[in-house]
């Protein structure tokens, strides 16, 4: 299943328990918005079942108002690393014109 959090926070609640059951991971792209409360409800939803997995995806671990996304990092690419991979180029910018 594939969900947008605005469209899992709109459910009714007897709806995500039966989402939360059927399923035994969870992953949250853009993970650095799980502080805000409707995403936050919709993870701790899912993570107060036993044998529940989350993975969270960020490339902005690092938020504004100083909140932490929490977890554990596996994974770690700095930008600078895929620069040198090549992984990113310069932009040529072609406007298109009406």
């Amino acid at each position: 299943m594939l969900s947008t959090v605005a469209a899992l926070t709109g459910l009714p609640d007897e709806v995500k328990e039966v989402v939360a059951d059927v399923f035994d991971t969870l992953f949250i792209n853009e993970a650095h918005h799980v502080a805000a409360g409707t995403w936050a409800e919709v993870r701790n939803h899912f993570s107060k079942r036993d044998g529940k997995r989350m993975v969270q995806f960020t490339a902005t671990p690092f938020r504004e108002d100083g909140k932490l996304v929490d977890g554990k990092v596996v994974v770690r690419f700095p930008m600078k690393r895929a620069m040198q991979q090549g992984h990113f180029r310069r932009i040529r910018y072609l406007p298109a014109e009406d």
